[in-house]
């Protein structure tokens, strides 16, 4: 108790420093927050004034060039090398590409010239530009200045307790508190003295102990293991019962699909332990029930019954990835959260898991909350998409239309790093840089705003309002460019339902 109000009364003496020290950390760290703000203005202007000394439609239209010549000359060496075709048939092919690659220069000219031109004329040369950037420079370092003068007069006015003062009262109320302390213990072990006399003076029996006694201590002694056993089987019951019904009816609706087939699955047990174990562990159920879940389970993820006998060490990885997709099937659940079921897995045989989980996602009408990083497995496969930057979700919405409309500056970052397997598109392919430091959030603080009917976005209020704006003009381009384009007869087949179908009752994640 003394040493509990000790600690008290030290604490609220040395609350002054405490409190100097979070004054001059917030002053620290706004100083930093600015001076990096800064810094990245600074940097956006000077990039904005480099790019006025580039023909940004001379650049896209050599990289256009580029591309239809590359194409040109795959397609001819692709001719030649022909085995199949006589001579005659290849030079009338190549004359047809030649024919077809002058066209495009032709057009491709026809289009950038007149925008080459325009913009040549409002090109600024290098050394125009000097004087601004000067000009930048100098209001950046006044700039910092201005920020570390107002830092430094800030930094002053705040008032630097007295430690020496606080010290000389911390030793004396630690000197006083020793003081009542040494009073009590000096209490204590005289209270101790006189119950020891008088223990030593009390005369002691020395009878030896019938067998009556004997047996009364040993019914004594068990009675009081029964009563023990009983207050315990109490204490379970309660437990279990304090539990909430309705969380443990949602948790045994839920399973999981771990990233790691083969730490995930106990070498020392057998599959058929393995899958069955959740069953056992519910209770209620016999083992022949059990045995015949267990062979259903494997049969749904395509794998024999007669593998249950087996150890985990005796499959390869998509194999053990199966066994741990009907560990948790067996349970039957509603929802399954899939922890990047793939990521451990050969390319070879990811396809075959996916193909796995879409069908048995629309056979049991199963919902599955699928994480994973690679982007075009999740847009195959999931119905919406969250996108997550440390631990945030800083966009969510529907699959196809994150992929056509990303708002959010880490997503597009996100989105512009997918490769494709064309080398002429990768040529030309612009990679996007997200930078955190853009966001201002001391004042304004972010959340999840919904910027159109099921799309999310993490944004100020003063974010907000750019990307809705800017969404909307995407929007109009987009119904632009639909009604110029003539309506197109819908062909009705058996893919196009299949596919709808498949996507049903489902969650996807990033």
């Amino acid at each position: 108790m003394i040493k509990g109000k000790l600690a008290r009364e030290i604490e609220k003496i040395k609350q002054p420093i405490f409190d100097y020290r979070n004054e001059v950390y917030k002053l620290k760290t706004v100083y930093k927050l600015d001076v990096e703000n800064v810094k990245y203005q600074t940097k956006q202007l000077v990039e904005e004034q480099k790019d006025l000394t580039i023909n940004s439609s001379l650049a896209e239209y050599e990289t256009r060039q580029i591309i239809v010549r590359n194409t040109y000359e795959r397609k001819v060496a692709g001719l030649k090398e022909s085995a199949a075709l006589s001579k005659d048939v290849i030079e009338a092919r190549l004359l047809k590409l030649k024919e077809e690659h002058d066209v495009q220069k032709a057009e491709l000219e026809e289009h950038y010239r007149p925008l080459i031109e325009e913009d040549e004329k409002n090109k600024i040369s290098k050394h125009d530009i000097k004087p601004e950037l000067a000009r930048l420079k100098e209001q950046m370092a006044k700039d910092l200045n201005d920020l570390k003068a107002k830092y430094e007069v800030d930094l002053a006015a705040v008032k630097v307790p007295n430690k020496e003062e606080i010290k000389v009262k911390v030793e004396g109320l630690k000197a006083q508190a020793k003081g009542e302390i040494q009073v009590i213990k000096d209490k204590i072990k005289n209270a101790k003295k006189v119950a020891r006399e008088e223990i030593v003076g009390v005369a002691q029996t020395k009878e030896p102990i019938t067998d009556e006694q004997r047996a009364k201590i040993q019914e004594i002694k068990l009675e009081a293991k029964a009563l023990i056993a009983e207050e315990r089987a109490q204490i379970r019951f309660i437990r279990q019962s304090n539990r909430s019904k309705e969380s443990l009816e949602a948790s045994r609706q839920m399973q999981m699909i771990f990233q790691d087939p083969i730490s995930s699955l106990n070498p020392r047990m057998t599959v058929k332990e393995i899958v069955g174990e959740g069953l056992i562990i519910q209770g209620g159920h016999t083992d022949e029930e059990i045995d015949a879940q267990v062979a259903h389970a494997l049969e749904l993820v395509g794998l024999s019954p007669e593998f249950g006998a087996r150890y985990p060490h005796e499959f390869s990885g998509g194999q053990r990835q199966r066994i741990g997709i009907a560990r948790a099937l067996i349970m039957n659940p509603t929802f399954i959260i899939a922890d990047e079921p793939i990521s451990a897995l050969d390319v070879s045989i990811r396809a075959q898991v996916i193909n796995l989980l879409t069908e048995l996602r629309t056979d049991l009408g199963l919902t599955i909350l699928f994480i994973a990083h690679d982007l075009s497995v999740i847009r195959f496969f999931c119905d919406r998409i969250a996108v997550m930057y440390y631990g945030k979700i800083v966009e969510l919405t529907d699959s196809e239309e994150l992929f056509a409309h990303p708002m959010h500056p880490y997503t597009r970052s996100l989105l512009s790093s997918i490769p494709q397997p064309d080398p002429d598109y990768e040529k030309g392919r612009i990679r996007i840089d997200y930078d955190p430091r853009q966001h201002d959030y001391r004042t304004d603080k972010p959340s999840l705003k919904e910027i159109a009917p099921g799309h999310l976005v993490y944004a100020n209020n003063a974010e907000f309002e750019v990307l809705k704006k800017e969404y909307e003009e995407q929007k109009k381009k987009l119904n632009g460019v639909s009604e110029k384009a003539p309506a197109a007869t819908p062909k009705k087949t058996a893919g196009t339902k299949a596919k709808a179908t498949t996507k049903v009752n489902k969650g996807g994640k990033k």
